[in-house]
């Protein structure tokens, strides 16, 4: 996913900085930035985060470039720091940086969570704390292998005894680290279809020890100054059993944070909670909205919402819009129309007059 952020500099400094997510666009004019994760320009696939003139002026800018990935760029409310994602090698966690637009260029980042797989980040309007997606893995169940399991999975499928497990669960051999996807469910085995990754042998043996994992992202917040890395919990304690929390965006007002979850009943919504995690509602419960919706993000005055929709029967998606409450909602784009472009990841404007968001050409492109 290509992720960006939007800040509007004044010739006097940094100000009015729109926090964005996800989108590829920015309101045009004047100085402003967009930033971006991005292919790194040395031909290796890492990510990296960018800076470019909205104007359109001068060539892009490597903020970031290193070797580890970076990904999911956040501004400050002022405009004056930058949040984001860095994987150092099997896992992530949130840094934050100093902007400087005269370059533009980044100071030297700070941690601010210890992953071990954090992304997503949103600021609180004074800045003074972060909320992110942590993926959480829980053990479900475990056991040992008996004869049956005794195979190589590359090439064959594979039944455990796990009541309670659920097709999507990781099956993890304790003896040498690998793991499997279950694909099918029955009331008391799972199967594992051909293919572990990881581990040394890629095979079952008789005895081996395995266990039964569930990994689902739930919203914390850490102060950003990085003196609380484990955060604070924000979804709900025994929610990374049931369903994601995540794309969180804080309101500019504070009042509340909006997310994407699944919790109701598998299907994709846009909620809204308090940042301590309380008064959880989903505001895209209803129509054509329901289970399609993700991708939410703030007009600048918090009064409304754009989000993103999987159109019913068709292959695109488009940009709607409603009030915070979730009333009202209207399409921004092609709502409907079968074969019209893609439509994804929307930001408004600083001013809250227009929103920008990426276009599929049909072709794969956006």
């Amino acid at each position: 996913m290509l992720t960006c952020a939007l800040a509007r500099a004044l010739l006097s400094g940094v100000a009015a900085t729109v926090a964005v997510q996800a989108a590829d666009a920015a309101y045009p004019g004047g100085s402003d930035w967009i930033v971006f994760s991005g292919a790194d320009d040395a031909g290796t696939g890492d990510s990296e985060i960018w800076a470019v003139a909205a104007d359109g002026s001068g060539a892009p800018v490597n903020l970031t470039s290193n070797l580890f990935l970076e990904a999911d760029p956040a501004f400050s409310a002022d405009g004056t720091k930058l949040a984001f994602a860095r994987d150092t090698g099997g896992s992530s966690a949130i840094y934050v940086a100093d902007f400087d637009p005269a370059g533009p260029s980044l100071g030297a980042p700070t941690k601010v969570t210890n992953g071990p797989i954090d992304g997503e980040p949103t600021w609180s309007p004074d800045g003074t704390m972060i909320a992110y997606h942590r993926k959480i893995i829980s053990t479900m169940s475990s056991g040992k292998a008996t004869s049956a399991h005794a195979k190589n999975l590359i090439s064959s499928t594979v039944d455990f005894v796990a009541a309670g497990v659920v097709a999507g669960d990781t099956v993890k051999n304790l003896s040498d680290g690998s793991r499997g996807v279950a694909t099918a469910v029955a009331p008391t085995t799972i199967t594992i279809a051909g293919g572990l990754s990881g581990g040394t042998s890629n095979v079952w043996k008789n005895g081996d020890s395995y266990a039964v994992e569930r990994a689902h992202r739930q919203i914390f917040k850490s102060p950003s100054d990085g003196s609380n890395l484990a955060g604070t919990r924000v979804s709900p304690a025994g929610s990374q059993l049931l369903y994601d929390d995540q794309e969180p965006v804080w309101a500019p007002d504070g009042a509340v944070i909006a997310f994407t979850s699944t919790q109701d009943a598998g299907n994709s919504d846009i909620f809204t909670m308090t940042p301590s995690g309380g008064a959880r509602t989903n505001l895209t419960d209803v129509g054509a909205l329901d289970n399609a919706a993700s991708h939410a993000t703030w007009s600048p005055d918090s009064r409304s919402i754009a989000f993103q929709i999987a159109e019913p029967n068709v292959a695109d998606h488009n940009i709607y819009r409603m009030l915070r409450t979730g009333a009202s909602p209207v399409p921004v784009t092609h709502a409907g129309v079968t074969g019209t472009d893609d439509d994804v990841e929307p930001a408004w404007s600083p001013g809250g007059s227009q929103i920008v968001f990426r276009r599929g050409d049909g072709g794969g492109n956006k």
